[in-house]
């Protein structure tokens, strides 16, 4: 009579609790990643529909021969003529350089006046400080 030793078959609670312990440090590090890429880019998205806001308020102005104002509300930037809002997005994520009294007017010929005359806005984006010049006809970039 021959006896042999079977190998159990599966893993040990210790194999398996590195195992446990490993993925869940890989989907820690992965999540955070994850959320700050996240938050980054809708900042990012945020600014730029800032951008396009300031192109459609002149644009709108002349082909409507209208006066237009851009303004921050809240956590709002809004695009109204009188009191009628014409536009508006979510500005959570990004400060756009402008207070809660200025705002960028737009005349009925479409050309664009910054607060104080000035010809960029100094915008805060993901922590760091990026200057949008703009155009009196309504043309933005990103000073390099």
């Amino acid at each position: 009579m021959h006896h042999t030793l079977k190998t159990p078959a599966g893993f040990t609670l210790l194999e398996m609790l590195i195992t446990l312990a490993v993925v869940s440090i890989l989907m820690g590090i992965g999540v955070s990643g994850y959320l700050g890429a996240t938050q980054r880019l809708t900042a990012q998205n945020q600014a730029e529909h800032f951008r396009g806001l300031i192109r459609d308020g002149a644009t709108l102005a002349a082909s409507r021969s209208q006066a237009l104002t851009l303004s921050v509300s809240g956590n709002q930037i809004v695009l109204r003529n009188g009191s009628t809002t014409v536009r508006s997005a979510e500005i959570t994520r990004i400060q756009t350089g402008l207070t809660g009294t200025q705002s960028i007017q737009f005349d009925a010929s479409g050309r664009v006046v910054l607060p104080g005359s000035v010809s960029s806005l100094n915008m805060v984006i993901n922590g760091k400080t990026k200057v949008l010049q703009v155009s009196g006809i309504g043309q933005t970039r990103w000073q390099p």
